[in-house]
C-alpha cells in the first residue's frame, strides 16, 4: 500500500514538474518571439525614419535632421540678433575640398555655442572666411571663397560677395549674417532670399530650403516627412 502511495505521489510530482517545465518553456518561447517582433518593428520604424546616408555611410534620420536644423536656426538667430557677421556654406553635390584646404580642415558636429564663439571672437584667426559643412558636420573653418564678379549693390560686403561667388560656381548652399544689419540671407545658384531672424520661423524656412536644394534630401521630400520634421522643431 505504501509502495502504491509512494508511486502515485512520485507520478504526480513528475507530472507537476513536467507541467512547470512546459509552462517555463512556453513562456520563454513567447518572450523570445515577442523580442524578435519588437526589434523587427523597431527596425522597420527606424528604416522609415531614415532620410539619407552620408558619404561615410552614416544614416541621418528624421530626428537627427530636426535636431540639426533647430541648432542651425538657433545659431543663425543668435548671430543675427547680436549683429555678428558670419558665412556658413553647405557642400552639396559639388566637392568643396579645395576651398576647405584653403582654410582649416576640421571634423566637428555642429552646435550653436561653437559656431557663435568662432564668429564672435574678432581676435581669432578663424573669424574671417567661411565655415563649410559637409554631411551636416563642420569640415572647414576660415575658408576663403571666390567672390562674385557680378556688379552688386554697395551694401554687400566681403561675406555676401563670397556667398554669391560660391553659389555662382557650385551648387553649394550659402547662409550669410550681415555684420551691419544682422539680416540673414540665403544664396544658391542665382537664388537669393532674406530669411527671418526669429529662430522658430527661421527653422521652418531652413526645412523648406534643405528639401528644395540640398541634394541628399531632395529625393526624400514628401509632405508627410516635411511635416514630421517641422513637428519636431523646438
Amino acid at each position: 500500500m505504501r509502495a502504491e502511495t509512494y508511486t502515485t505521489e512520485l507520478l504526480w510530482t513528475c507530472i507537476t514538474l513536467l507541467g512547470v517545465i512546459i509552462i517555463f518553456i512556453s513562456l520563454a518561447v513567447i518572450y523570445y518571439f515577442a523580442r524578435i517582433a519588437h526589434f523587427s518593428i523597431k527596425r522597420r520604424k527606424n528604416k522609415r525614419s531614415e532620410l539619407f546616408k552620408d558619404r561615410k555611410k552614416r544614416v541621418v534620420n528624421i530626428d537627427e535632421l530636426a535636431m540639426f536644423i533647430t541648432s542651425f536656426a538657433t545659431a543663425l538667430s543668435r548671430l543675427s540678433n547680436n549683429k555678428v557677421g558670419a558665412l556658413i556654406v553647405f557642400e552639396n553635390k559639388d566637392n568643396l575640398e579645395k576651398y576647405i584646404q584653403l582654410g582649416n580642415k576640421v571634423d566637428s558636429p555642429f552646435f550653436p555655442e561653437f559656431v557663435y564663439s568662432i564668429f564672435y571672437n574678432h581676435e581669432s584667426a578663424l573669424h574671417d572666411g567661411a565655415m563649410i559643412l559637409r554631411n551636416l558636420r563642420i569640415t572647414g573653418l576660415s575658408s576663403y571663397l571666390p567672390v562674385s564678379k557680378r556688379l552688386l549693390p554697395v551694401r554687400y560686403g566681403a561675406r555676401h560677395r563670397a556667398a554669391f561667388g560660391i553659389a555662382e560656381r557650385t551648387d553649394a548652399l550659402a547662409f550669410v549674417v550681415s555684420e551691419t544689419s544682422g539680416v540673414i540671407s540665403f544664396m544658391t545658384g542665382h537664388e537669393h532670399m532674406v530669411l527671418s531672424s526669429d529662430s522658430v520661423t527661421l527653422a521652418n524656412q531652413i526645412v523648406d530650403i534643405m528639401f528644395d536644394h540640398y541634394h541628399p534630401l531632395t529625393s526624400a521630400r514628401t509632405p508627410m516627412v516635411v511635416q514630421k520634421i517641422k513637428e519636431r522643431l523646438n
